[in-house]
């Protein structure tokens, strides 16, 4: 599925070649040899019955497309790190695809212009969520929102639409005659991304969260939806009639329609004109564009879009099933072919130019992977791989019930114990019995010292004997974390380092106690985990990759923290690898760094009975998780698996 870097060029090249449709005679047209040579027409190709594109990818330059995708998953946790193609990817109901690069790219939003210096026909990408209380959330990772101002005198700013002291978009003539509205929930809302690309994020309580948010600046929006219906087999949003019918949208005719008024709330402090509106829709959703902003003297003298290729968001990209279809019917249209059919890794690509220099990338859907579902059940939530499945049941709102790790204990009432059994027998028992969700010990409760020997050599029993975290996912107790905190930093690391991937804190009695556990359960040098204090071994258990339960990751440690992997690969250490350890300082865990990783509390006192709401805790709930105020909300679960 991967080819070299070069197949996906996307840097800036002035080369726009079309192959030409053919007129009679002896040619080679689409790689086909026409060995009939004859006077009449060639029938000239239709565009591809039933094969509307669908949504893949945005392509993006970067100057560091690491740190890029760090920031991504940051916004957008359930997203997945991947590669498309041999290139850099973030996955979610669109794939952002990178491209390193060497200088800035162009196109950065500037947030004093409240726009980029040199504006393409993309506006931005983004999320829809719930933003109500997204603010605090971004907060906590160190994202801050785009100022929106309210109107043209407005001195200080909102965060997300919803604040604003009116309801709905308005211009300058309609905000004299608003009324006042209090606060709403949801909105959209802004943040700057990596490399200056803006992000947008919008939605409300019912929205249904999903990373597929595209808007475009067009000369003419409905002239562009028009294209995309004409060249790209799209069709126009249904027009909605007052007996709450719908009805076929015929094309925009004429599309070319005046400017609006300018309206708030909007990152510029001008305003924002958002009329007219065109709106095509595609397999997978829709593209919607606005009319180009820097029209009639508002950004000093009117400037043109340029064209995407090499700015920050340099391409959209479709799947198609009829590659070779598509590629001859645009030819014949006439359309610029930016790049011909090339490999995309198991797959083919070709580009083209689209409305206002647009760089539309067209991917043959087989062989490439598809875009993230959304959850199932109508759970909203996007779907994704786990390394550990604790997390997608609780994504899922599911029970999890747990298998008492087989162990050699003493005789019961006084009776002799019974003959030690050996690690190798001890992990063959706990794969025979496969109804839990995962393999529980509470050995180390009392000593981790005491209990980490055996423990380490059941483990490697259990690796041994195939056992792997999707399929067994270990948790542990670790002693009150109240008792000795800088030991339960010592104690948390160890058992995580084990093969452990979720740790029971016993005996919790205070949301800071919590916050302690949680960050020793974290790299300091995580981006995606900031306030780590977790311990860097010099050996973690078992190769990444391999079939372990617990994270497995061999880690090389040198002075001031910086972490390298080990494997048996000769390192290059050229200007490349010199930028990576640069950046390096990221989470190594990959169950820490995905969100993998479990914590569970027990709240109780020392003689077991619970202690409800004492110094920030909510109480045990028999019928579902313990909620911890100010660390971590959960909503009950029923006792009973569906």
């Amino acid at each position: 599925m991967y080819v070299s870097l070069s197949s996906l060029n996307m840097s800036t090249r002035p080369s726009s070649r079309s192959l030409p449709w053919h007129k009679p005679g002896c040619a080679l047209v689409f790689g086909i040899l026409l060995s009939a040579c004859s006077g009449s027409e060639q029938t000239p190709p239709e565009q591809p019955s039933g094969d509307t594109p669908v949504l893949h990818h945005v392509g993006l330059n970067s100057t560091d497309s690491d740190a890029a995708i760090e920031w991504y998953l940051r916004i957008w946790p359930a997203a997945e790190r991947t590669t498309i193609a041999g290139r850099p990817a973030v996955a979610a109901q669109m794939y952002l695809l990178f491209n390193e690069v060497d200088d800035p790219p162009s196109g950065a939003f500037d947030p004093a212009l409240g726009r980029p210096e040199a504006q393409s026909a993309f506006w931005h990408i983004g999320a829809f969520a719930n933003t109500t209380n997204m603010d605090a959330d971004l907060a906590a990772i160190g994202v801050e929102h785009l100022p929106l101002y309210t109107g043209l005198d407005d001195p200080e700013s909102v965060w997300r639409s919803g604040l604003t002291p009116y309801s709905g978009t308005l211009t300058t003539d309609q905000l004299r005659e608003a009324e006042y509205s209090d606060p709403r929930p949801g909105g959209f809302s802004y943040v700057l991304g990596p490399d200056g690309a803006l992000f947008e994020l919008t939605g409300g309580a019912n929205t249904t969260p999903s990373m597929s948010h595209v808007h475009f600046f067009n000369e003419h929006p409905q002239c562009a939806a028009n294209w995309y219906v004409e060249h790209l087999g799209m069709s126009l949003p249904p027009i909605r009639n007052e007996d709450g019918t719908r009805s076929e949208r015929p094309p925009y005719e004429p599309c070319e329609a005046e400017h609006g008024a300018a309206g708030y709330p909007s990152l510029e402090r001008a305003g924002t004109i958002r009329q007219p509106r065109g709106t095509a829709v595609h397999g997978n959703g829709s593209l919607s564009g606005y009319t180009r902003q820097c029209v009639s003297g508002r950004c000093g003298d009117d400037q043109p879009l340029v064209p995407s290729r090499g700015q920050v968001l340099d391409h959209i990209a479709f799947t198609v099933a009829d590659l070779d279809g598509w590629r001859a019917w645009l030819g014949a249209s006439g359309v610029t072919i930016v790049e011909d059919v090339h490999d995309f890794g198991d797959s083919r690509a070709f580009m083209i130019e689209g409305p206002d220099r647009l760089a539309i990338e067209l991917v043959e859907a087989s062989g490439v992977a598809p875009v993230l579902a959304l959850g199932p059940d109508g759970s909203g939530a996007p779907r994704r791989d786990r390394l550990n499945p604790m997390i997608a049941s609780h994504e899922r709102g599911q029970p999890l019930f747990g298998l008492y790790a087989p162990a050699n204990r003493g005789g019961r009432g006084g009776a002799p114990p019974p003959e030690a059994k050996t690690p190798a027998q001890l992990a063959e028992e706990t794969l025979a019995f496969d109804r839990s969700d995962y393999v529980f010990n509470g050995s180390m409760e009392g000593s981790v010292d005491r209990g980490l020997p055996a423990w380490t050599a059941y483990v490697q029993a259990l690796i041994a004997a195939g056992a792997s975290v999707q399929s067994h996912p270990l948790v542990v107790k670790t002693p009150r974390i109240a008792d000795d905190p800088a030991l339960a930093i010592e104690n948390i690391g160890r058992q995580l380092d084990s093969g452990a991937s979720g740790v029971m804190f016993v005996e919790v009695e205070t949301a800071e106690e919590v916050r302690q556990g949680l960050a020793a359960m974290r790299f300091p040098i995580a981006r995606r985990h900031p306030g780590g204090i977790r311990r860097v071994s010099a050996l973690v258990l078992g190769p990444h990759g391999g079939r372990i339960p617990g994270e497995g990751r061999s880690l090389a440690v040198e002075p001031g923290g910086r972490t390298h992997q080990l494997d048996n690969r000769r390192v290059t250490r050229g200007s490349r690898q010199r930028k990576r350890d640069r950046r390096g300082r990221r989470d190594r865990s990959p169950l820490a760094r995905r969100g993998d990783l479990a914590r569970h509390l027990l709240d109780e006192g020392r003689r077991g009975k619970p202690r409800a709401r004492r110094g920030g805790l909510g109480g045990c709930d028999p019928e579902g998780p313990v909620s911890v105020q100010g660390v971590r909300r959960t909503v009950r679960v029923p006792r009973q698996r569906k």
